[in-house]
């Protein structure tokens, strides 16, 4: 059964991949590309794409990064001191002490960036003007943020509300320790006046069962919770080898730890495996989660998350979607993991767990009992996992290092890339009664310079990816020039198709009739009924009816007046359009393959010579014809001079 899904997953991702090039480039000035560019944050409300790179900082313009106009652009560099280098290259490489940004975060109320850099192997707090990017604040050393090491994956989140006191705070998945052997969710201490006035909380990073070897993905601040997703090795699948799963963890923001016990440990610290497989009787599983992308819908927030097998000799990705509601179900009210002295990890009974029930939230955590406390202690990991539906595009030997998604009114826009090669899949995901469909838009191939690092939408309007390079891509969401038939284009929701140009156009340039645009829960009906392209030939002439390349074509034969044909019938080329040579009186009617549609119009008044001297006699006739039409013209042009008119005048 494995090995079918694998199949199945190769030939989806067989695709023709078409070639699409960045509207705009935006290249680093002045430098090499060492160290590239590897943060990209976008703030829609002032259209602003923050770049961050080693050693450098960019303000573009969303809509035209390519526009150095000073109201919309500008950049600057940061420099390490010749003291701080020259300690760091005792321990370090020049690459690994250069400065380079890790994070940035945007306080929009206060019009402020922070940037969280490595500074000669120190993590480094920037406090800058969003606009200006100059600095508000003086630079400050800042442990527990962002890693000095660019091959540790880590997460943080600014938090402007609900923390202790009201006051900003950061959380962070991170690795710290000289040798990176401590694995934390952490937030640092909070500051009143530039005092300490709430100690620092984090998990425990000498149990493995908190966190054991975990690849931070990402974070979110949602109401009184900040979640994390991860991926981290099992710890309770028993004596089994090694093996990965991922996971959402959720903490309270309010959570100050306990008075002894937990003491700025969270109190309110649990977890859950995130379930993303392909059900059958052995399931196949995607367990090592690449990149989460957060939706808010009415109603609820959904994740969209990419993930992988193993980085094996057949790694298969695909996009599972996780609901905030169904987390928060089992957060609330699922049953916890509890290990049992043979080691083995089983379900604890409902009735064992005490009226503060982990995880959940306290006004004043330090007043929670002793006994609450170690309970929540041992009990962080649900027992079943959160459900990720039916997953979609499973595809083998990619890995979707990001997605990304659109919010449409009829669907979502799925935006899924392979970093490694620069493939992109644009997918329509939709709900349909009380289940979800989706459906492949296009998949192309991003002109990039070097490799990808970071991505980032503009919701209807632009992708940017950044790269190894140094460099920026603005890439249409649309990129309809790509779509070459009816029916691939007119479920694009950013394309519409004309009918009688037979092109693909942005659907905000389709004005007037006869132009289709559909989407994929409604599918391309419209297209069958488009009008057909109509040819015109004559007895006796070769005819060449081309067929449209595309997959909803892929596999289709031709017909014509609703008859299969056959090979016996006419000539198929290579690219399997129709050949008929000779045409007579009956080749005329419809020809169809899939969104090639034509009317052949076969002209018997005008019948092709067979002989030399059918030639020489259609000549002759051509020659009388000739002749009358110029007597005529001569006519015309004595009888309009004796009026007083010039021919020329009458002539359009």
């Amino acid at each position: 059964m494995r090995w079918a899904l694998l199949l199945l997953a190769a030939t989806c991702s067989t695709a023709e991949l078409q070639l699409q090039q960045p509207e705009k480039v935006f290249s680093r000035p002045g430098v090499d590309s060492a160290g590239g560019c590897s943060s990209l944050l976008l703030d829609t409300g002032a259209a602003s794409l923050y770049v961050g790179c080693r050693g450098y900082l960019a303000k573009l313009w969303a809509y035209n990064i390519n526009d150095t106009a000073e109201n919309v652009a500008t950049s600057r560099t940061f420099a390490v001191s010749n003291r701080e280098e020259s300690e760091c290259r005792t321990l370090a490489s020049a690459s690994e002490c250069a400065p380079s940004v890790r994070q940035l975060f945007l306080r929009p109320t206060a019009e402020t960036l922070l940037v969280c850099s490595s500074v000669a192997l120190k993590p480094e707090l920037r406090v800058l003007d969003a606009n200006k990017l100059i600095d508000k604040e003086e630079p400050r050393t800042m442990i527990g943020l962002c890693s000095p090491d660019a091959r540790v994956n880590g997460t943080a989140v600014h938090v402007e509300w609900g923390n202790p006191g009201d006051a900003p705070a950061f959380y962070a998945g991170i690795r710290t320790g000289m040798a990176g052997e401590n694995h934390l969710i952490y937030r640092p201490a909070l500051m009143d006046g530039g005092r300490e006035s709430v100690a620092a909380m984090r998990t425990i990073y000498t149990d493995n069962t908190w966190l054991n070897e975990p690849q931070f993905v990402a974070s979110f601040d949602i109401g009184e919770y900040v979640y994390f997703f991860f991926r981290e090795i099992a710890v309770e699948i028993g004596f089994a080898p090694p093996t990965v799963f991922s996971r959402v963890a959720r903490v309270c923001k309010k959570d100050m730890g306990g008075r002894a016990v937990l003491r700025n440990v969270w109190t309110s610290y649990v977890k859950a495996r995130l379930n993303c497989s392909i059900s059958s009787r052995f399931p196949f599983y995607f367990d090592h989660l690449q990149s989460v992308s957060r939706v808010e819908l009415e109603g609820d927030t959904l994740f969209y998350a990419s993930m992988s097998t193993s980085d094996s000799a057949f790694p298969t990705s695909s996009i599972c979607v996780f609901s905030l509601s169904s987390i928060d179900q089992l957060f609330g009210h699922g049953l916890f993991l509890e290990q049992h002295t043979t080691g083995v990890w089983l379900p604890a009974p409902a009735d064992s767990v005490p009226s503060h029930r982990p995880g959940s939230c306290s006004a004043n955590s330090s007043s929670l009992s002793d006994n609450d406390l170690h309970f929540a202690k041992s009990h962080l990991m649900m027992a079943e996992p959160v459900p990720g539906g039916v997953p979609v595009m499973p595809t083998r030997d990619v890995f979707f290092h990001s997605v990304l998604v659109d919010v449409l009114p009829e669907q979502n826009v799925i935006f899924a890339i392979d970093h490694r090669s620069g493939s992109l899949w644009k997918l329509a995901h939709w709900r349909e009664g009380g289940d979800y469909r989706w459906s492949l838009l296009q998949k192309n191939q991003l002109e990039v310079q070097g490799r990808i690092m970071a991505s980032a939408l503009l919701p209807h309007e632009f992708l940017y990816v950044s790269t190894s390079a140094s460099t920026v891509g603005q890439f249409s969401l649309a990129a309809c020039h790509l779509h070459s038939s009816c029916h691939s284009c007119a479920i694009d929701p950013f394309c519409s198709w004309s009918s009688a140009g037979a092109t693909c156009a942005r659907r905000e340039k389709a004005k007037g009739t006869g132009w289709i645009s559909s989407w994929a829960g409604r599918g391309w009906s419209e297209c069958a009924s488009a009008a057909a392209v109509e040819r015109t030939v004559y007895l006796g002439d070769a005819l060449h009816l081309e067929a449209t390349r595309d997959e909803e074509t892929k596999e289709k034969v031709w017909t014509k007046d609703g008859r299969v044909l056959s090979r016996s019938d006419v000539v198929i080329d290579e690219n399997g359009g129709v050949v008929i040579m000779n045409v007579q009186k009956e080749d005329g009617g419809e020809y169809m393959r899939g969104s090639s549609r034509y009317r052949v119009v076969v002209d018997t008044e005008c019948e092709r010579p067979t002989t030399i001297a059918g030639y020489h006699s259609a000549h002759r006739e051509y020659c009388k014809e000739m002749r009358s039409a110029k007597t005529m013209i001569d006519q015309w042009e004595t009888c309009s001079e004796a009026r007083g008119i010039t021919p020329s005048a009458n002539l359009v």
